[in-house]
């Protein structure tokens, strides 16, 4: 690139503002040795630059030193920052599915429960029917009049009518 004449930190900043638009170059030139010891200045420029507040809020967990000179590490700050993203992603995955598990067990139990109702309601009728037959059998309704005035079949009846003997 055009900023390899200057040698000092400057170079480094003017890389990153001109990559600052594209994060996929910001962070492939972040990788660069060059990064992984940059001045206070050309630090806080850059985060500044590069619209990256969480660089600017965790400078001091970057700050390392070099021979006799302090620095701060761009390097592992964006190894890091992405790291935290990313596990940031999964939690939020995690809870998404959480919630759409709970929701799907929702709408089963209320389709099972649904269900278990109409069973149930089943169940009651006919032994509501049963009792009905009963009755009109012990008051000597013939078996043709209740399956007349009930539509149930006469081998029903009979069953019945054995059961009750």
């Amino acid at each position: 690139s055009g900023f390899d004449e200057f040698h000092t930190d400057l170079r480094q900043l003017f890389r990153a503002m001109n990559c600052r638009k594209d994060k996929q170059k910001l962070t492939e030139l972040m990788r660069d040795k060059l990064y992984s010891h940059l001045n206070e200045d050309t630090w806080d420029a850059i985060a500044v630059m590069t619209d990256n507040a969480a660089l600017l809020q965790n400078k001091e967990a970057f700050r390392n030193t070099y021979g006799n000179q302090e620095g701060f590490n761009m390097c592992q700050a964006l190894d890091e920052l992405m790291a935290d993203k990313m596990n940031e992603g999964i939690l939020i995955g995690k809870h998404e599915g959480i919630l759409i598990e709970k929701h799907e067990g929702i709408l089963i139990g209320k389709r099972e429960g649904k269900h278990e109702g109409i069973l149930l309601e089943k169940q009651n009728s006919e032994a509501k029917i049963r009792t009905i037959i009963s009755n009109m059998l012990a008051g000597g309704v013939s078996c043709e009049n209740i399956c007349r005035f009930l539509e149930c079949d006469p081998s029903f009846v009979e069953q019945i009518r054995e059961s009750i003997q």
